[in-house]
């Protein structure tokens, strides 16, 4: 059962880190927002990967789900924030939770893995979850709190970023059954690192405080 105790731990920093997200995404653009996070996380991972000896050699499996994922993510990072910045955190953040929803579908097909019935359920109470977040709107009909969240362009963003999630969550596993969880983090980070890098360059984007 110690994953459920790291589960929360991790819900709550990640909303503590999407509420300064949303904080500094208001005050800079986009892209340095998404290459600061990448880069001071680095400070955190490389200690930790060296305390704790996570150094360990890998297979080529790992290397391409590690480029994969991180691919992704560094799309998956840009769109985050930018959902965050143009949308209520009360609109967003709740759409994260259709994640598992759409892991029903992409598991499944990407490890061949499926949750138990309870597992299910509880995905079910989350989507029904976000549906009640406008059930005020209920009363001009029952699409109403579904087309609300749709009207917002930040909730369409997030709602892809959830689905991009539920791709990249399968590619992690598969990296980190091939190395463990520290070294993976730590190189993913990276590599989103390099790549959110190589767009500043290419797009001659420059870090704007403004």
């Amino acid at each position: 059962m110690l994953w459920l105790p790291f589960s929360l731990l991790n819900s709550f920093f990640e909303s503590i880190a999407s509420a300064w997200s949303k904080h500094s995404a208001e005050r800079i653009d986009v892209f340095s927002t998404a290459w600061a996070q990448r880069f001071f996380a680095l400070f955190i991972l490389l200690p930790l990967v060296l305390i704790t000896h996570s150094f360990q050699s890998v297979s080529s499996t790992f290397w391409l789900a590690l480029v994969s994922t991180s691919l992704l993510n560094t799309l998956n990072s840009l769109l985050f924030i930018r959902a965050l910045k143009i949308s209520p955190l009360s609109f967003t953040l709740p759409l994260i939770a259709f994640t598992p929803a759409f892991l029903l579908i992409t598991s499944p097909l990407m490890i061949n893995e499926f949750p138990r019935l309870l597992g299910v359920l509880g995905v079910i109470l989350v989507v029904v979850g976000s549906y009640v977040l406008n059930l005020h709107l209920l009363r001009v009909s029952w699409l109403e709190p579904i087309k609300a969240v749709w009207r917002e362009p930040g909730a369409r963003l997030m709602l892809l970023v959830a689905f991009i999630w539920s791709i990249t969550s399968n590619i992690d596993k598969l990296a980190i059954n091939n190395s463990n969880s520290i070294l993976f983090s730590l190189l993913s980070n990276f590599l989103v690192l390099i790549f959110l890098t190589l767009i500043f360059i290419v797009r001659r984007i420059s870090f704007n405080c403004g």
